[in-house]
């Protein structure tokens, strides 16, 4: 019994703050175990549980005690699951995207894992570089790469954000506002994040409403050439709607002297 007590609580990231505990139960044949689960204050977002009572259920009078103590323990249910709000990051299990890239949750990070059909080699490495980039300018509001493992074929992402789009129009401008910032930020590196999404735009877990960017699978930094070719695209877009060429703004600015020279500003 006291194996599957420990991973009861080991595997569990604690994210019920507003509720002073929460119930769980272990079994092994006919033994079953209560436990009362209770935030951890010693470790960050752990969790402890504490045994409420043992129960044998091979016999009636263990069933009977067993269902009595459930009955009991169900007045508290409502009042427990009032305190907790709502969020969308599972305690146990694996999500499966449709490419097959799975992703579980450790106690304090993502672990994004890519099948073997994949360039993980080449994602990992791109994601290393913009990662590193983005670190280095302080990128504000975008997921940050704790680790990369390319034998594994897989990456560390942090933090664990809820799937949470906004529900009102005060939460829709501070979402706008919040990825309109890294967006600047990265734009000023000549990195383009490519799959812009509200799939992609995750809530802090913190009480409070401020969103951040994930999966920079399909980022990429924009070359001098690139920047060419995307300017010509949008400049000929204008002229169809006979709207002024943009500046390419990459180039230096220049001024000609009296002498006719040319002076970069």
């Amino acid at each position: 019994m006291q194996v599957p007590l420990k991973e009861l609580y080991e595997k569990l990231v604690w994210r019920y703050d507003d509720a002073p505990y929460v119930f769980g139960y272990a079994a092994v044949g006919f033994q079953v175990c209560l436990v009362v689960i209770r935030k951890d204050s010693t470790k960050p977002r752990a969790a402890k549980a504490e045994v409420i009572n043992h129960y044998d259920l091979s016999e009636l009078d263990g069933r009977l005690s067993f269902l009595l103590a459930l009955l009991n323990l169900s007045t508290l249910f409502r009042p427990v699951i009032e305190l907790i709000q709502p969020f969308s990051i599972p305690d146990y299990g694996i999500l499966r995207r449709t490419n097959g890239v799975t992703i579980s949750f450790a106690e304090d990070c993502v672990i994004k894992e890519y099948p073997s059909n994949m360039q993980s080699n080449a994602i990992i490495k791109n994601l290393k570089t913009l990662h590193g980039d983005m670190k280095k300018h302080s990128v504000p509001n975008v997921v940050t790469l704790v680790k990369a493992n390319m034998k594994k074929r897989h990456v560390l992402l942090a933090p664990i954000g809820l799937v949470a789009p906004p529900t009102d129009v005060k939460q829709l401008v501070t979402a706008l506002r919040d990825i309109l910032k890294a967006l600047v930020a990265l734009h000023k590196l000549k990195l383009m994040h490519r799959d812009l999404r509200w799939d992609n735009v995750l809530k802090y877990q913190q009480d409070r409403d401020e969103w951040f960017l994930i999966d920079f699978d399909e980022g990429q930094l924009q070359s001098n050439d690139m920047h060419a070719e995307m300017l010509q695209a949008a400049n000929a877009e204008r002229a169809k709607m006979n709207l002024p060429p943009l500046c390419d703004n990459t180039k230096p600015m220049s001024h000609t002297g009296s002498s006719g020279s040319s002076t970069p500003i």
